[in-house]
Parts: structure tokens; C-alpha cells; sequence
């Protein structure tokens, strides 16, 4: 089989390059040691998070939420995604000094996907919570999804 790509690693990120070449008309072949999603794509915690990400992370981040939130579109399967939302506590004044100092350069620069609530709002969302706490970040479309379900349906829909 003649290929233009040649990838290294049959896991989330391999089975997902595949998928978005396969969909381009580029041929390739994925080179895994074991069976895809054996290792780290296939136990982790399968997070998806846009919370606290890197400033210059965030246009990828927002893309890549926007498409775990349509997944059953591109892989045809829903792949266990979860959409309960994610935070970040502030635990005194000090924290919650930087959260606001976040929030406004979020702001400023065009994001409004972390949202900062008060502690009335932070402990209806997470009642068991220390009574310390005073605010938090919250970012209520973040998720998690079950990596090697994840992994699996990437693979498949590559390989069709």
C-alpha cells in the first residue's frame, strides 16, 4: 500500500490525524507496537478542558471543545462524552484575586467561556466542598469522555 504519511502511534492523536487525512483524501498508515489506545490514550482520565488553559492555547481549545460537543458528526458514536462542567476554587482573597485578574484578560481578549460565580453559586455546584472556600472559575462546558471508547471510534472511522 502506497502512503503520502506515515504516523507513529495508533492512540487518540494518531487515530485522530488519520481521521482528519483520511477525510482529506491523503493516505496513510498508522505504526502502533500494541493495539490502539492500549496505553495512555486508553486510561486516562479523558478530560475536556478549556478551564485554565494557556492564553495562546485557546483557539485550539475552543475548536476542539466545539468538536467533542458534535463527536457523534465525525465518529459516528458519542464516545461516553459528558458535558458536567469543570472549577476552579479560590480559596481566599488572594485566589480570588488572580481568577478576577484572569477573567479580565479572558474578557478583554474576546472569551467568555470561564465565568467567575460567587460562593453562594460555587457551593451549589459543589456542595461537599471545604466551607472555606469563596468563589471559583467555572467553565460549564467542559466534560470528560471515556478515552478508549475515544480512541476506538476514531480508529474505526479512519479506517472506512
Amino acid at each position: 500500500m502506497k502512503a503520502d504519511v506515515l504516523i507513529i502511534g495508533g492512540g487518540l492523536m494518531g487515530s485522530c490525524t488519520a481521521l482528519q487525512l483520511a477525510m482529506r483524501n491523503i493516505a496513510c498508515i498508522v505504526i502502533e507496537k500494541d493495539s490502539a489506545g492500549r496505553h495512555a490514550s486508553g486510561v486516562n482520565a479523558g478530560g475536556l478542558r478549556q478551564l485554565n488553559r494557556h492564553f495562546s492555547e485557546l483557539p485550539l481549545t475552543l475548536a476542539a471543545s466545539r468538536m467533542w460537543r458534535e463527536i457523534h458528526t465525525l465518529v459516528d458514536r458519542d464516545c461516553d462524552v459528558k458535558i458536567s462542567g469543570q472549577v476552579r476554587v479560590a480559596e481566599n482573597a488572594a485566589d480570588l484575586a488572580l481568577l478576577e485578574k484572569r477573567v479580565s484578560k479572558l474578557q478583554n481578549m474576546g472569551y467568555q467561556h470561564e465565568e467567575l460565580v460567587g460562593r453562594k453559586e460555587l457551593y451549589r455546584l459543589v456542595p461537599a466542598l471545604a466551607p472555606h472556600c469563596v468563589a471559583a472559575l467555572v467553565s460549564r462546558s467542559d466534560g470528560f469522555a471515556r478515552p478508549f471508547h475515544a480512541t476506538t471510534a476514531f480508529r474505526r472511522e479512519a479506517e472506512n
